[in-house]
């Protein structure tokens, strides 16, 4: 009887439980900063002190490097009430665990997103997250930033602390500090600006400490020292850059000393110490007064879904995908989340499909065209038949670009399709020279900007692109290289290729064996030497048939044709060529 009542008084408070929680959930608004969407569980005040801080950072960053709003990939920014709303899209460790973390900063190809748990309490994560938010600001430079100012740039600005009217900058790491004066292992300059993100200087946890310590550094002394003559140098570096210039000359005709004596003067202004600190004054557009409303439930899901996205939390992501496109299939956010999802689970035709409905539906997401043009990309090349598809995948890249102008990954893509393009076009030609001004070091873009010079028939400029392109192969993967070099050879071989058809058209196959002959001694590529070989074993044919035609009499151009009958590799009209000449000087020596 007890036990009856107790379940009796249970489902009695069922429903006053499930309100009583229903009250207790946090409520989502969202407030549109100028710099970010933000997707709150927090109050009022809370979200908008967050948003104010933010937009004090990017407006102080803004105060010392150039950035260009259209370079911005979208921010999303989610507020978590507590530590156990935030957990479903903690990242993972190598474990397989969650990673005791209270916040992230996530980077996309073509958006970003931050999810925080507690605002900015934790010294941690406020150093990573405006760190990775640096990076992101300085994405959006005219020109990218070399590995070793990108880092520089993201740690001297980590330490960035908002007051009441003023940011302030510069204050020194103490860890940098520290391992700086005490090591015995100062990685010089050179090697600095010449490591890579795959060299282990950056990438090994036991190493890459000095890596970042220097890295900062160099851009604090930039900064603090001089910082109108600290501008004016890298304007110069890059200029250089722009040029041609790779980066220790570049540096040179920048700072107007070599990377030795640029490490003394590093050393000296790590020993002298006083770093100095700069506040930087807040325009008024720092203060957030966008209106704080209910968030939709779209808004919401689309929100988390970048969010786990971001954290690969797949099956996370795949649940708030579900989610909002049962509320909406119109608007192309979901199916842009679901094609970005599926390529990360390596599902291609999936990731495809998804990625066609949101350019049906109006898509403002270059990735999306990049998805579809490597999809028609793979499909010709399986057909052998990529040339007639060149310029419709040229066309997706040209519009990622347009979308996101600095998605680099579009500008290469576009670069290897160009030497298929059937004719390139002005506007092909600019493209490619926007993207080598935004990227100074892909020479990738310089050969396909010749590729397009070569087929306007502009030779002289074509020669040019392509020979600065092979002069810096540093900046070319093995697979570019090969194929600069393979055009400088078609380029170098293409004149004679054309005079030994003009020969042929004339009937003079004498003269054309012999430019045929001398031209299989050169070096080519592989294709170009086949194609030669049988051209001049069609040429010799028609050498020897005319030989026998103008022999002395009959007989001896019988044994002119028995002798070329037995060459390997006749195609059966040369046979038959052969047999019908044969019978021809027989008919002649019976009469």
């Amino acid at each position: 009887m007890l036990r009856r009542l107790r379940r009796t008084t249970l489902i009695a408070l069922l429903p006053l439980l499930l309100a009583t929680a229903a009250l207790a959930a946090p409520k989502w608004h969202t407030l549109q900063a100028p710099h970010c969407l933000i997707v709150s569980q927090l109050s009022e005040r809370e979200t908008r002190d967050w948003a104010s801080q933010f937009e004090q950072f990017t407006a102080a960053l803004r105060g010392v490097i150039k950035i260009d709003d259209r370079f911005l990939p979208p921010l999303t920014v989610v507020l978590f009430a507590n530590p156990g709303s935030f957990a479903p899209y903690r990242p993972l460790g190598p474990n397989g665990k969650k990673r005791e973390v209270t916040g992230f900063f996530a980077s996309r190809d073509t958006w970003s997103v931050i999810g925080l748990a507690d605002s900015f309490s934790d010294e941690d994560t406020r150093h990573i997250v405006i760190h990775e938010a640096t990076h992101w600001l300085v994405s959006a430079t005219p020109s990218q930033l070399p590995l070793w100012l990108n880092e520089g740039f993201a740690e001297v600005f980590s330490s960035f602390e908002a007051r009441k009217d003023y940011g302030l900058l510069g204050q020194p790491i103490p860890s940098y500090v520290d391992a700086l004066r005490n090591t015995t292992t100062w990685v010089p300059l050179q090697q600095l600006m010449l490591t890579g993100s795959r060299d282990r200087l950056y990438t090994d946890n036991e190493r890459n400490r000095l890596f970042y310590a220097e890295s900062w550094l160099f851009v604090h002394r930039l900064l603090f020292l001089d910082r109108a003559a600290g501008f004016e140098s890298l304007n110069r570096f890059f200029n250089a850059r722009l040029r041609g210039a790779d980066q220790l000359t570049a540096f040179v005709a920048a700072f107007g000393k070599d990377t030795v004596a640029a490490d003394s003067d590093l050393e000296h202004y790590l020993r002298k110490g006083g770093f100095g600190l700069t506040k930087l004054p807040f325009p008024p557009e720092a203060k957030v007064g966008a209106p704080f409303e209910p968030a939709t439930p779209l808004a919401v899901e689309i929100a988390l879904a970048r969010l786990a996205l971001g954290s690969e939390r797949n099956e996370q992501a795949r649940l708030h995908i579900a989610r909002a496109l049962a509320l909406d299939t119109a608007t192309a956010a979901p199916y842009e989340l679901l094609a970005l999802l599926e390529y990360q689970m390596k599902n291609t035709p999936a990731s495809t499909a998804a990625a066609r409905q949101a350019l049906a539906r109006g898509t403002r997401d270059g990735g999306m065209h990049m998805l579809v043009a490597q999809d028609i990309w793979q499909a010709q090349s399986a057909r052998g038949s990529l040339d007639t598809a060149a310029r419709e995948i040229a066309d997706h890249f040209a519009r990622a670009i347009e979308l996101q102008p600095k998605l680099q990954i579009a500008y290469t893509n576009f670069a290897c399709i160009a030497p298929l393009l059937p004719k390139g076009t002005e506007a092909d030609a600019l493209l490619l020279i926007s993207g080598y001004k935004i990227f100074p070091g892909s020479a990738d873009l310089l050969v396909g900007l010749a590729a397009l010079l070569h087929k306007d028939k502009n030779e002289a400029e074509a020669q040019r692109f392509l020979t600065l392109a092979l002069s810096h192969p540093e900046n070319l993967t093995q697979d570019q290289r090969i194929q600069a070099e393979n055009m400088r050879a078609e380029w170098a071989i293409q004149p004679r290729l054309e005079r030994i058809e003009a020969l042929v058209q004339e009937r003079n196959f004498r003269e054309a064996l012999a430019v045929c002959v001398a031209l299989l001694q050169e070096p080519m590529p592989m294709r170009y030497h086949q194609q030669l070989e049988r051209r001049r074993n069609d040429l010799r044919f028609t050498v020897t048939l005319e030989e026998a035609e103008h022999a002395e009499n009959s007989t001896e151009a019988i044994r002119i044709l028995d002798s070329l009958d037995t060459q390997p590799g006749l195609s059966q009209y040369q046979q038959r060529l052969i047999r019908e000449s044969r019978e021809r000087h027989r008919r002649n020596q019976e009469q």
